[in-house]
């Protein structure tokens, strides 16, 4: 086989969520407050729009999600309260929610580590391979990855997902041969 592929846990997963829902409610706060302002009838209606779509994407993260840890349709309104942002007027508050959205979508992908002949890539902003000749040692035990760099920096992950762990003999065989584990 060329390559294995490991999803690590995104230990960030719970911060983004937390920032994600109070963007959410404070969209509605300033939608809200935005109606106190008297708009012309095609304003109000763009307003109360923005309203109901960010509400009822926390109805379905609270109520129909429940145990999920993705966030996708808040980010995708926080796109569209943007645009609705932008209609209005408020340029910066509407790039400033496109942006976060699209970050939002970014860094809630499952964090994939793909080790291949050439190296480790890592899921970073950018992302970036980390070449065999930087490693020092890789290796999977009992479900905990661990990737010593030479440069005396330690990445460990506990891989909960079966479903996506090769066999440990295998893949560590595999790091052996490329560099990885010198024993």
């Amino acid at each position: 086989m060329n390559s294995y592929s490991i999803v690590v846990p995104n230990k960030k997963a719970g911060s983004y969520r937390l920032i994600s829902l109070i963007i959410a409610f404070m969209n509605i706060g300033m939608f809200l407050f935005a109606l106190l302002g008297n708009p012309t009838s095609l304003v109000k209606w763009v307003i109360i729009t923005g309203i109901v779509v960010v509400a009822s994407v926390l109805a379905h993260y609270f109520f129909i999600q429940k145990n999920s840890s993705t966030t996708v349709y808040i980010n995708f309104s926080f796109i569209f309260c943007g645009f609705i942002w932008f209609m209005l007027g408020l340029y910066f508050s509407g790039a400033g929610m496109i942006l976060f959205g699209v970050f939002g979508i970014y860094a809630n992908k499952p964090l994939r580590l793909v080790f291949k002949e050439d190296g480790i890539w890592y899921p970073s902003f950018p992302a970036k391979i980390i070449p065999w000749e930087n490693i020092e040692q890789v290796m999977l035990k009992d479900n905990v990855l661990t990737i010593d760099l030479i440069n005396n920096n330690l990445l460990q992950f506990s891989v909960t997902n079966n479903e996506t762990l090769p066999p440990e003999k295998e893949f560590n065989e595999f790091c052996r041969r490329y560099g990885g584990l010198k024993v």
